[in-house]
């Protein structure tokens, strides 16, 4: 299973190529079209996994936020927003959505992703822009996964969520 709280932006599994590049020019200033295309590729790469018969569930929880934030134009938004939606019909995808009126949370500080092992082994991902870091330590791990919980318990239910993304993706992004 793949837990995954971002207050930052889509998560990568979940993104459209076209809201990827526009992540990657952004964090990536400098780089050229060349350097970001692999980036990009390798990004939709990874999200092919729950294709698999054995992929694991991914349970992602994104602050209302990620789903309002202007990423590209307006149709690079409209394209990822309806891309989530999608998303939420597959079996193996779960999608909630933390309301702006929560207030402090335990996620106000940091996105962060807990990876459970076949073997049942559970581990902590926090990443900056120049990688991840790896929580394996059973106290610190507990930590995390309280703070997931708690982020979950606070979160619309999972209609209630696709519910916002189909009010949100109806506002007006200011496409001609």
């Amino acid at each position: 299973m793949i837990r995954w709280y971002e207050g930052l932006c889509i998560p990568g599994t979940l993104q459209t190529p076209d809201y990827a590049r526009e992540l990657l020019r952004a964090g990536r200033p400098g780089d050229t079209v060349e350097e970001i295309e692999p980036l990009v590729e390798s990004r939709m790469e990874r999200r092919t996994f729950l294709a698999e018969a054995n992929a694991p569930k991914l349970w992602a929880v994104v602050d209302e936020t990620v789903l309002r934030r202007p990423v590209g134009s307006a149709k690079i938004m409209q394209a990822q927003l309806a891309y989530l939606l999608e998303s939420t019909e597959h079996p193996k995808i779960t999608l909630q959505a933390l309301p702006f009126d929560t207030g402090a949370h335990a996620g106000l500080t940091c996105s962060f992703i807990l990876l459970t092992l076949a073997d049942g082994v559970t581990v902590a991902c926090a990443e900056d822009l120049t990688g991840g870091r790896f929580i394996e330590r059973p106290e610190d791990l507990s930590h995390w996964g309280a703070c997931y919980e708690s982020i979950k318990s606070s979160a619309l239910s999972v209609k209630q969520s696709a519910e916002l993304i189909r009010r949100i993706l109806g506002e007006d992004h200011g496409c001609e």
